[in-house]
């Protein structure tokens, strides 16, 4: 799908992209680009305000803390649990196909407020202080659920219950 970066981070990655397209048809190489929406799981601590929201939404319940939301809780993400992730490059690793960008996510989207409900987190709401925020994410998975067999297992409720289970 067309990428318009209205970030430094997204030119950066499509930068990378659009150099590896050059590369395959100039000299053949060959390469897959995973493109990951947003990804939660065990083990993100030491991403600290930048780890997912989802993470973060459980560490505020688990200090019964209020979460604080940009806007009104109506931005939507595509969240996919680590585990799918991990699988998404064994499958794009051990597969046949040769070139490709493909879209991880779930193909499913939550808002902020739903999420908060699932966790049991406490939100405030204030002004989004950023420029290029992204309101909503939803990921366009066919082609590589086609093409690498890879289709997301872990619904966002059975991740959540995990981290709350384990953190």
């Amino acid at each position: 799908m067309p990428v318009f970066p209205t970030s430094l981070y997204t030119e950066a990655r499509y930068f990378i992209e659009r150099l590896a397209d050059i590369y395959k048809d100039l000299y053949g190489t060959k390469g897959i680009g995973l493109r990951l929406f947003s990804v939660y799981g065990l083990g993100e601590e030491a991403k600290g305000r930048l780890a997912n929201l989802i993470s973060q939404m459980v560490w505020a319940r688990q200090k019964n803390e209020e979460f604080l939301v940009y806007g009104n809780g109506l931005t939507t993400r595509d969240s996919i649990f680590v585990s799918d992730v991990v699988r998404a490059f064994i499958l794009a690793m051990e597969g046949t196909v040769d070139y490709g960008i493909y879209n991880v996510g779930t193909g499913r989207h939550k808002s902020v407020r739903e999420l908060a409900e699932l966790i049991g987190t406490k939100l405030v709401f204030g002004p989004n202080p950023m420029k290029n925020y992204t309101h909503h994410q939803l990921a366009d998975t066919r082609v590589a659920e086609r093409l690498l067999g890879f289709e997301s297992r872990i619904s966002v409720e059975e991740g959540i219950k995990c981290l709350l289970n384990l953190q």
